[in-house]
């Protein structure tokens, strides 16, 4: 194969060496809740334990997010992204052998820990490949194969699962694993922040993972035990704490992990914000959709990953020239347009019920996978743009992060205005005391075992249980997706903000 590599294509198999790693990440990340109720059923877990199967992934993804970009900054790009697809590929070996949930759990851990050294250093070499008149292209290539691995997560591990068994939804990341290797061996040229010393700011490195642990198993905790709760307030604050020490040691280091004058840069701050938004938005549209579809429509898993098509779909085609679009118009205008459709991407799946065609929801979610693409990779391009090419790793580090936190605060916040709501529905429609209320709190809303409950706690409004549950469902989605559009109207002044950036920089 080095004989197709010349110099004049090199940067094209960069991208394609770099998306590669990314696609096996997002289809394991978007694939594996297709495959958890088999896995449950194989190894007799609670759902609880099920959990950590995605929050032990979450966890080890994003809190080391701003270090390891910077660590590439230091020691090297090519070779930290090498040892993440090494990493991930070995623990999804391990997965697939796992003989109990305890080793899947870990081995869920570990291919965190490796997908956050392909996320936070795969963008920074694609940067680093292309002149800035290309790097909206560049960027949006890279996108576009990462987001083919999500669309067909679910649908490959929906037909994985259903054929072969779980255990192969692991394996498939196998020979991926090892061509993308070969591929970054062949066709990756090394880089790093010729600036930096070759010093590593140990202290400054595990501080920021504890704080944005602490950051990310909050979020996480508070779905569950509320934001009251002496672990996700003690977790909230734990994180403060570990900033403000993280910021105090960064002070006075000689040298710093973290590139603060990242945040003096107008259009990074902004874009930042506006990707941050996006991936709040997207993280509810897909958890309450899941929730709909299943308890409210009574589709399948796999019916549901097919329906993920109708998002999935233009968000890749579009990404593929998203970038280009950015490039000939500046990111403000794309980055207007993609959070106005989220807006109303999102009032429209405000809007539906239990009678409700899966054609009204899928042009909702049609609408949110064309935003989602033409945003994703303008917020990206118009954050990285600005910025010297030498700092593309810290740059890439702070911006996943802080997005990876947007997907968590998505769910969590979101999930408190939809219970708020739904329990006051509850409460008026079935008369249920307050007192029993936290007994059908931890069931899924609009689930036959809601129902069942519901008619044990409140005999004498059985045969109007189901009508309630489904109302609650409906008023608390609702009140969720409202809440999430007025957040897009917010990120539309972030994106006006934006100036048109200098392309002559390096």
């Amino acid at each position: 194969m080095q004989h197709l590599i010349t110099e004049r294509n090199r940067r094209w198999w960069v991208v394609i060496a770099s998306g590669l790693s990314l696609l096996i990440l997002n289809v394991d990340f978007w694939g594996i809740a297709v495959a958890l109720p088999v896995i449950g059923r194989d190894f007799n877990t609670t759902t609880a334990m099920l959990g950590w199967l995605i929050n032990a992934f979450i966890l080890l993804f994003g809190a080391p997010l701003i270090a390891v970009g910077r660590l590439g900054d230091i020691v090297g790009r090519r070779k930290v992204l090498l040892i993440g697809v090494i990493t991930f590929t070995m623990a999804s070996a391990l997965a697939a052998l796992s003989p109990n949930v305890y080793v899947l759990i870990l081995a869920r851990a570990i291919q965190g820990a490796g997908g956050s050294l392909i996320f936070a250093n795969s963008l920074a070499i694609v940067t680093n490949a292309f002149p800035p008149e290309q790097r909206g292209a560049g960027i949006g290539l890279w996108v576009s194969i990462g987001l083919v691995g999500g669309a067909a997560g679910p649908v490959v591990a929906g037909v994985i699962t259903a054929t072969l068994g779980w255990e192969y939804f692991f394996w498939l990341n196998v020979p991926v694993g090892v061509l993308s290797t070969a591929l970054i061996l062949l066709a990756v040229p090394e880089s790093r922040d010729e600036e930096a010393s070759r010093r590593i700011d140990w202290p400054g490195f595990f501080v920021i993972i504890a704080a944005a642990s602490a950051l990310v198993f909050g979020i996480q905790q508070s779905v569950d035990l509320g934001w009251a709760s002496p672990w996700v307030i003690g977790s909230l604050a734990g994180c403060v704490l570990l900033g403000v020490v993280f910021v105090v040691i960064e002070r006075f280091v000689p040298e710093p992990l973290m590139e603060f004058r990242l945040f003096l840069n107008r259009n990074y701050v902004a874009a930042t914000a506006v990707g941050t938004i996006g991936n709040y938005s997207l993280a509810v549209v897909l958890f309450f959709m899941t929730l709909y579809l299943q308890h409210i429509q009574g589709l399948d898993p796999f019916q549901t990953g097919l329906m993920y098509l109708s998002a999935a779909l233009p968000f890749v085609a579009l990404s593929f020239i998203s970038g280009r679009i950015t490039d000939a118009l500046g990111a403000r205008l794309p980055l207007v347009v993609s959070m106005s459709l989220y807006a109303v991407a999102c009032g429209w799946l405000a809007l539906i019920g239990e009678g409700t065609g899966l054609v009204w929801v899928g042009a909702g979610m049609f609408l949110t996978g064309v935003a989602m693409a033409i945003s994703f990779s303008a917020s990206t391009t118009a954050a990285m743009l600005t910025l010297p090419v030498n700092k593309a790793g810290a740059a890439t580090g702070v911006l996943m992060m802080v997005r990876h936190v947007g997907n968590a605060l998505g769910v969590a916040v979101t999930a408190v205005i939809f219970k708020a709501v739904e329990s006051r529905v509850l409460l008026t429609e079935s008369g249920l005391g307050r007192g029993k209320l936290s007994e059908v709190r931890g069931l899924l809303s609009g689930s036959d075992a809601a129902a069942a409950k519901l008619k044990t706690l409140v005999p004498a409004a059985a045969d109007r249980i189901d009508r309630i549950v489904q109302d609650a469902f409906d008023a608390g989605l609702s009140a969720g997706m409202w809440s999430c559009a007025a957040l897009c109207v917010v990120s539309i002044v972030c994106a006006a903000l934006i100036k048109k950036a200098d392309r002559s920089a390096p």
